[in-house]
């Protein structure tokens, strides 16, 4: 409304008048009420009384306080540098002192305190003391880190199809579709890729097979005769799913430091991306469930739901770490395959995600150890690149 007034010719008495006469319902009965007390009391209702009796009813000092702490506290998170410089720019109003030219140093170095770490650091150093030609900076490293980021994805989408991950019989599958009479007539001329015999599938070969349950050869654990025992209470006769006694609640990590990882080869780094934004991650096949970093969770403001039960961790060089918190069906980009994974907050350092055995049993992941490859039953063919510890990112 003051805007309208800006524009136009108006005194201190016709902005009142126009101003009263958009209110309406409990607004318009408050004001009726409120201007007999001025005028009885013998005072001018100027526009700057009438404004300070509005602001008094429906915009009370609590509230401005409130908006005030929410601008104090404000920290661009998952926002893009445009959003966050606009959020920014609404909430200062709050607090009249940081707009002034006297503090327009604060008003920079607020800004940028409360951008995230790998846009603060290129932009400090920097010490540009002009709010606009600070957020004109911010934006540009912002909208070039994105492209970077698009780029790298990609290129490793281009990398990870078509490297000759398919089954030697995969080649001849539209042949196959072809053939009328169904799959059972064309088994006959498929040759298993194990043991070279023609007439079945790899996947319904058994040489070689080895049960889990009974360490024999020539059959499947679901084939096994052998006693049933329950993991969970170590009593025969039923699974651990049906098990009535109290579950364990317990895990187990070959490392929570990055620096404790760089001996060993049988772990894989890579790199995935939550809410787009580029984290280090390792595939740890001794890790019963996948983790993600407490510092990681508050950077990227991920929420965290508390676990009914304590889970104790089990490290082979920090012993026992204690937990209590995990982000519930968290959006994971991994070798360009979106995953919705429960990933158990731990004091990491160094690196972001370690993706468990529950990640690579629930997604059909398989892991190449002789070329390092990780190959995901989500998609058909899909490659993710990785590279072990030993190498630096």
């Amino acid at each position: 409304m003051e805007r309208i007034f800006r524009a136009m010719v108006t005194n201190d008495d016709q902005k009142v008048r126009l101003a009263t006469h958009m209110l309406a319902e409990e607004a318009e009965y408050w004001w009726i009420s409120t201007k007999r007390r001025i005028e009885a009391s013998g005072d001018v209702i100027t526009w700057v009384r009438f404004k300070n009796e509005l602001l008094k009813k429906y915009f009370s000092e609590d509230l401005r306080n409130k908006k005030e702490a929410k601008f104090l506290n404000l920290k661009q998170g998952s926002m893009s540098v445009a959003e966050y410089a606009a959020k920014y720019e609404e909430l200062s109003r709050f607090c009249p002192y940081i707009n002034t030219e006297d503090a327009m140093v604060s008003k920079c170095v607020k800004f940028e305190n409360g951008l995230r770490p790998e846009i603060y650091q290129y932009i400090c150093f920097h010490e540009i003391r002009d709010f606009d030609t600070l957020v004109h900076k911010c934006r540009m490293f912002d909208d070039a880190g994105k492209a970077k980021m698009n780029y790298y994805k990609a290129v490793s989408d281009k990398k990870g199809k078509g490297h000759g991950n398919e089954k030697p019989y995969n080649k001849d599958k539209s042949k196959r579709k072809n053939v009328g009479g169904g799959s059972k007539a064309n088994v006959a001329e498929v040759k298993c890729f194990k043991c070279g015999i023609l007439g079945h599938y790899a996947s319904d070969c058994k040489k070689g097979d080895s049960c889990y349950k009974c360490g024999q050869k020539g059959h499947r654990s679901y084939e096994c005769k052998r006693e049933i025992t329950c993991y969970n209470c170590g009593e025969a006769g039923h699974l651990s799913t049906k098990c009535t006694k109290p579950k364990k609640a317990a895990g187990k990590v070959f490392a929570l430091n990055a620096e404790e990882v760089e001996q060993p080869d049988n772990l894989i780094r890579g790199m995935c991306f939550i809410n787009s934004t580029h984290l280090i991650a390792i595939i740890d096949t001794g890790a019963m469930h996948s983790f993600i970093s407490s510092c990681c969770v508050e950077r990227l403001g991920l929420v965290v739901t508390p676990l009914l039960l304590g889970m104790v961790i089990d490290t082979p060089t920090n012993g026992s770490v204690t937990t209590s918190l995990v982000c519930a069906k968290c959006p994971v980009n991994f070798g360009c395959v979106n995953f919705e994974l429960d990933l158990v907050c731990l004091p990491l350092k160094h690196m972001d995600v370690i993706f468990g055995m529950d990640w690579m049993l629930t997604f059909g992941v398989n892991i190449n150890c002789l070329t390092i490859v990780v190959n995901s039953g989500a998609i058909a063919a899909a490659r993710c690149g990785a590279r072990t510890l030993r190498n630096k990112l």
